[in-house]
């Protein structure tokens, strides 16, 4: 796969991923009574849900990125990759990319309980 088509595929996912993660963290949000916050640009998205914060930034070119959860009690960091079959591998664990936002937005809407 050529580089321009390797971006724009990788681009394309992440913009399904990004979709996918403010539509669950919203339900998130809803079900814990504080709304959720969420900032996006083309290649990051940072999301706020009560006490916590979710930060992810992502290289079109590699399809690959970095993520960063804080949250009250702790931070934990890692790594994912936009994979060219549509699926998202987070720090090694290749999930779809439906469930990759579920855990995400789990995640933060349990970091922002911890106090």
């Amino acid at each position: 796969m050529s580089a321009p088509v390797q971006a724009m595929l990788t681009t394309e996912l992440w913009i399904s991923f990004t979709s996918l993660l403010r539509s669950y963290v919203a339900a998130a949000g809803l079900d814990s009574g504080s709304p959720a916050d969420v900032r996006e640009t083309g290649d990051s998205i940072a999301v706020a849900l009560g006490g916590a914060r979710l930060e992810m930034r992502y290289e079109p070119a590699s399809g690959e990125g970095n993520w960063r959860l804080r949250g009250s009690a702790e931070e934990v960091q890692g790594r994912f990759a936009l994979l060219p079959e549509g699926r998202f591998s987070l720090d090694g664990t290749v999930l779809d990319l439906d469930h990759a936002a579920i855990d995400f937005a789990a995640a933060l809407k349990q970091a922002g309980l911890e106090r």
